[in-house]
């Protein structure tokens, strides 16, 4: 499911990068496509909870440890650097004009790619856990992303 979800992210995600690099294409960006991925999973998450026992919910929720989560979010960001360093170069070659859009989708990719190169080490494999750490370490790739993309995009 890690990299069912990892991969989804990315898929969804990069015919937008693309698209968000020429001028004119940029505005075709749908969002609910993008966030399709985080919503499926949430909504599975919180499905598992209701159908499961409460006293497994912190389990689900924190993983096999509790130092599960900021494993999860350190790793994740950190693998992603690269990836996003390499998307916003290779973006540099086309000629974005929503900076911060373009930003914000190369850092959901970067995030996603991030996540599957930890989803092969990682331990805890519950939904609840894959929806609300991996969605927040890709949420904080995006928020990367936006800073970032105004500055180093600018043509």
């Amino acid at each position: 499911m890690k990299l069912l979800f990892a991969l989804s992210v990315i898929g969804t995600g990069a015919p937008f990068l693309i698209r968000s690099m020429r001028p004119g294409l940029e505005n075709g960006t749908q969002w609910p496509v993008i966030l399709f991925p985080f919503v499926a999973t949430i909504v599975v998450a919180f499905a598992m909870l209701l159908l499961g026992r409460p006293q497994t919910w912190r389990e689900m929720l924190v993983g096999a440890s509790t130092f599960s989560p900021a494993r999860c979010l350190l790793c994740i960001t950190s693998f992603s650097g690269i990836p996003l360093a390499v998307l916003i170069w290779a973006l540099r070659k086309g000629a974005p004009i929503r900076l911060r859009v373009c930003g914000a989708i190369a850092g959901i990719v970067a995030g996603g790619l991030g996540a599957a190169a930890y989803g092969l080490a990682c331990m805890s494999d519950t939904i609840p856990f894959i929806a609300i750490w991996y969605g927040a370490a890709i949420a904080i790739c995006a928020l990367v992303g936006v800073q970032v993309g105004p500055s180093l995009l600018r043509w």
